[in-house]
């Protein structure tokens, strides 16, 4: 006997509206996600591979953010969805500068208090997700938002903020094995003086570990930008007189 009650369907939530309307439609021979030709000796391919978990961390030095936006601009206006998460500081001019496409681009200020459940709704709908993580998560949930990239096909971008750390390690910043760990290990500034001058360039220096990779460990420095306004190897711009400043809090 049929009941004449309608069937009730749950009501999908903001963010599962929002994944379902981005999420991105892969083919088997789109693999890479597109970055500029700067990173592709620091990945050691011409992109992001899909489906891989990458880490981008200061290591004493600021620059781990420009890392970021720099490794997905290229997505961006290849009219590629990407989401950036827990930066609420972001500032979108810089992004613009570093040839972020804003149009492509959703800004989450906090996943808070469920960065889990939020990173993996994201996840479902777009090719690169930067976080920014500003609590300890457990190895279990990183484990899992590990896999939902590899089944969805995009990008985990993490950058760990401040000295969070998790429970389960005695070091590191990520309780699982990423596919590329770039960690920022020093910089430079051009065009600032002793209290005159503007910032015209950004240099990066950093090391990558890569684990599909020959050589595993590579390192480098990327203008983020160069004085001309834009993305250079190190090697492309004279550095002048540069103004080593990490204390004046750029990242």
């Amino acid at each position: 006997m049929g009941s004449d009650f309608p069937t009730v369907r749950p009501v999908p939530t903001g963010l599962e509206v929002l994944a379902e309307r981005v999420r991105p439609r892969v083919l088997a021979r789109d693999e890479l996600v597109p970055v500029d030709a700067v990173f592709t000796g620091l990945l050691g391919s011409e992109g992001l591979r899909r489906g891989s978990t990458v880490i981008v961390e200061n290591g004493g030095a600021p620059g781990s953010t420009s890392v970021a936006l720099g490794l997905l601009a290229e997505a961006t206006t290849a009219g590629m969805w990407c989401a950036v998460v827990g930066f609420p500081s972001l500032g979108v001019l810089a992004a613009t500068e570093l040839g972020v496409a804003l149009d492509r681009l959703v800004l989450i200020p906090s996943a808070a208090p469920r960065p889990a459940a939020v990173l993996a709704a994201l996840l479902d709908g777009c090719d690169v997700v930067v976080a920014a993580l500003e609590t300890p998560m457990t190895h279990g949930d990183a484990r899992r938002l590990a896999a939902r990239a590899r089944e969805r096909r995009c990008v985990l971008l993490v950058c760990p903020q401040g000295d969070v750390r998790f429970p389960e390690m005695r070091e590191g910043s990520w309780p699982d094995v990423p596919d590329i760990a770039i960690r920022v290990t020093g910089g430079r500034f051009t065009g600032l003086g002793e209290g005159v001058g503007h910032l015209r360039g950004h240099l990066v220096e950093m090391v990558a570990t890569r684990r599909r990779v020959s050589p595993r460990t590579l390192q480098t420095g990327i203008w983020l930008p160069g004085p001309d306004g834009r993305l250079a190897p190190a090697d492309a711009v004279p550095l002048g007189n540069p103004v080593l400043d990490e204390a004046a809090g750029f990242r």
